[in-house]
């Protein structure tokens, strides 16, 4: 699976350097981390997990923690193993199934990092829908960081993504995503 992570890494390095432009400020820092380190991005759209991935993980070779309700069906179950993600039920929807699932995926995530993984962790826990970060009640990273005090924090803050076609910019209603892949898809090969 480690020779698809690189054969994906390398494709959306091409298929997303022809469509963005990715700098990063503060890249002398990322020599400094060694070991656990857990990434702390803003999510102002769909696509900032993909451009996360593209930038810091051949570094820090970092697993996110993902919302299962965007990856349903065989290229879902796909894209969850080839990130070696772990999942996050939907908590709008109370019960105690999806409260034990989601310690169980803080609680890896813990032992991870005791272990010197790399993870991802998205602290609103959704996508931003009025172009401004809102954390909410998500405290999943609070919970992880203190079962795992030694761990590294590395914040990112992704901008240019907000009113692109991957956020709910356009038509304040979630994009399908399939469509905006194949749309990207036609776009690079027009151009």
């Amino acid at each position: 699976m480690i020779v698809l992570r690189w054969v994906f890494w390398l494709m959306l390095k091409v298929y997303l350097g022809a469509r963005y432009r990715v700098r990063v400020h503060g890249r002398e820092q990322l020599g400094r981390l060694d070991g656990a380190t857990l990434v702390m991005p803003n999510h102002p759209g769909y696509i900032d997990p993909f451009l996360i991935f593209m930038t810091f993980w051949p570094r820090l070779k970092m697993r996110p923690l993902v919302y299962g309700g965007n990856f349903k069906g065989l290229m879902g179950r796909f894209i969850v193993r080839l990130f070696n993600a772990l999942e996050i039920p939907d908590l709008d929807v109370a019960s105690a199934r999806a409260r034990e699932q989601t310690e169980t995926a803080v609680g890896g995530v813990a032992d991870g990092l005791g272990r010197g993984e790399s993870f991802s962790l998205w602290p609103s826990g959704h996508v931003q829908r009025a172009g401004i970060e809102r954390i909410g009640s998500a405290r999943s990273a609070a919970d992880i960081l203190r079962k795992a005090p030694g761990a590294h924090v590395l914040l990112v803050r992704t901008r240019g993504v907000w009113g692109s076609s991957w956020s709910y910019a356009q038509t304040g209603k979630k994009p399908n995503l399939v469509g905006r892949i194949l749309t990207g898809l036609g776009w690079i090969v027009a151009n």
